[in-house]
């Protein structure tokens, strides 16, 4: 029988194993009990449907919602890219020091290029796995020496040194040898979200304004001379506009914020999972309370 507290299912056959720092595996499984409890009144799903269930998430989540997301963070790329290239950057032209458009074309191509760089590495460097040996301790679900620091991924089915958490965005795991990567792709979305905040705020307030006064659009409005696409761009898309440039800007603060949280938190997956250490703001929070109130 297994219920939502189960935080390990283990078969003899082939030494399966499901540990709750699998996050998404475990919320979907919870979800699915959930559902079959509320259509059919049962709490109990057989351990062999169980285990078919979590082979097929693995296999999904590996070759189908990986897939489908290292696409994702490419299409976003574009469309991030070009609504700032063909629209705010010769749009903010009116409003800002002549010198600083041309900067921001320069900082917009190096952070595109260090995102890519650094997103590349992060999905196609091995994260490493410890060397076969028989000395202890032995990772009861593969048989490798799980050295310290190593962890099991039933994702990836393999043990995983210095494993931070499987990420879905890179399809793979964070482990010693991607860390570095994955690490710095994340601090460089960071910045560049950062920057379209910061470079584009004149033009997101002024189309946001305009979205419902689709018969004025600021930027269709305006003679731009560093937008000689402008008259191509109006009579295509020209209700869209003002939508796209507030979805970009919108995406650019939601990502700020929640990569922002992240760092606050200052914890791995596995270590929030196993409750090893605490975010940041809460060691923060203590040591001013012992300061004030010794």
């Amino acid at each position: 029988m297994i219920g939502c507290q189960v935080s390990l299912i283990r078969t003899v056959g082939d030494r399966f194993l499901l540990r709750r720092s699998d996050i998404t595996n475990w919320y979907m499984l919870k979800f699915h009990l959930w559902s079959r409890r509320f259509v059919t009144g049962v709490s109990a799903v057989p351990s062999s449907i169980s285990l078919h269930y979590i082979r097929f998430l693995n296999a999904f989540i590996r070759t189908g919602l990986g897939t489908a997301l290292y696409c994702l963070v490419h299409f976003l790329l574009v469309i991030i890219v070009g609504c700032e290239y063909l629209i705010l950057f010769p749009y903010e032209q009116q409003v800002r020091p002549s010198f600083l458009i041309p900067l921001y074309y320069t900082i917009g191509a190096y952070l595109i290029v260090c995102i890519l760089f650094h997103y590349q590495k992060a999905c196609s460097v091995d994260p490493g796995r410890p060397e076969f040996s028989n000395e202890e301790p032995l990772c009861i679900s593969c048989g490798y020496h799980k050295p310290e620091g190593a962890h099991h991924c039933s994702l990836c089915g393999r043990c995983v040194l210095y494993m931070d958490h499987h990420c879905v965005w890179i399809n793979q795991c964070v482990g010693l040898n991607n860390h570095r990567y994955f690490l710095q792709f994340v601090i460089y979305v960071w910045f560049s979200q950062c920057f379209i905040l910061t470079a584009n705020y004149t033009a997101f307030w002024e189309h946001f304004y305009s979205v419902n006064r689709l018969s004025v659009i600021p930027y269709c409005a305006q003679h731009l001379s560093l937008a000689p696409w402008r008259g191509l761009l109006c009579s295509l898309m020209p209700n869209l506009l003002s939508s796209y440039i507030c979805f970009v800007y919108g995406l650019a603060a939601l990502l700020f914020i929640i990569l922002g949280m992240f760092a606050a938190w200052n914890m791995s997956a596995f270590e929030h999972e196993m409750g090893m250490t605490l975010p940041l703001w809460e060691l923060v929070f203590r040591y001013l309370h012992l300061k004030i109130f010794p």
